[in-house]
């Protein structure tokens, strides 16, 4: 048992609505995405993953079916990823040394393969075209690589798909010799570890009256519920950058997009990674004094 009564797993959450979870990240992408530089950032397992969790919020806990359930601040989990990028993609440290991770963790972990540097060619001398005829080459490229599975940023701390706590990965990371920007780039991560290190081999779960009241609605639809988000954050980004009189549109615009992220508030997480996740997002830079006038405006 990997659940203590009363809690529901993740992984069955997302087995449950597997399809519709993966339907519709893909769909979003296609849907708000037009470059294939844009899936060095995200891929659909990524999408579908960070929706598990929004939709999880703060009701997140670690259970193993034997000791009492562990209530952990989401961020500890959810943001690891943000810190090194491990797809080995051909535009991400190209150059550098990076550490050997082996085929098991790869697939326990879900790499995607990186984007090739062939196919980026082939994407780029398409849109050189421009013509009708290399638009539906990207498009059809694009869409190639969309349906591919996997992660461009794995959980550091999380196994895929069964979402529990492995510190295998972390550790090959640790071992790796780091210059100095490496080093403060860990720190929070590190920091993490330590917090979560007492719980390695838990598995994250839900009460179970989140899990049945709302999860299979969430689900509903989502795709197409998260492009319509998208294109209003875009509306209210162009209205900013006129005159307005009363409160800033891009306050507005940058309130919904915490909220989204982080409906019942950020944790343990700083303001400057609060600001690269809410930019991200959003799809310009907002800067953190921006979302926290926003949140006293709301």
């Amino acid at each position: 048992m990997i659940a203590n009564e009363g809690y529901v797993p993740l992984s069955l959450m997302y087995e449950q609505n597997y399809s519709e979870l993966t339907d519709g990240a893909r769909s979003y992408l296609e849907g708000t995405k037009n470059t294939l530089m844009s899936l060095c950032i995200n891929r659909a397992d990524d999408i579908s993953t960070a929706w598990l969790f929004e939709f999880c919020g703060s009701d997140l806990y670690l259970t193993d079916g034997v000791n009492a359930p562990v209530r952990i601040d989401p961020g500890l989990v959810r943001f690891g990823h943000y810190f090194i990028d491990l797809s080995e993609g051909v535009l991400s440290h190209e150059n550098e040394p990076t550490p050997h991770v082996d085929s098991e963790l790869r697939t326990t972990f879900n790499f995607c393969e990186p984007l090739q540097a062939s196919v980026i060619d082939e994407f780029n001398s398409a849109v050189d075209l421009c013509s009708d005829e290399g638009n539906e080459l990207c498009a059809k490229i694009f869409a190639t690589e969309v349906r591919k599975l996997g992660m461009t940023r794995p959980l550091l701390f999380v196994e895929d798909r069964t979402y529990r706590i492995n510190f295998n990965l972390y550790r090959v990371f640790s071992d790796f010799k780091r210059e100095d920007a490496q080093r403060q780039t860990f720190q929070d991560v590190d920091r993490y570890a330590d917090i979560l290190a007492p719980f390695e081999g838990r598995f994250l779960s839900v009460p179970t009256p989140l899990a049945e009241q709302g999860w299979d609605a969430f689900c509903r639809s989502i795709g197409e519920r998260k492009i319509k988000e998208h294109d209003r954050m875009l509306e209210l980004g162009e209205e900013s950058k006129g005159p307005r009189s009363g409160r800033p549109r891009k306050r507005e615009a940058a309130y919904s997009v915490y909220m989204s992220l982080f409906p019942k508030g950020h944790g343990s997480l700083t303001w400057d990674q609060v600001e690269v996740a809410v930019s991200k997002e959003f799809g310009s830079p907002v800067s953190a004094q921006t979302i926290k006038a926003a949140m006293k405006s709301n």
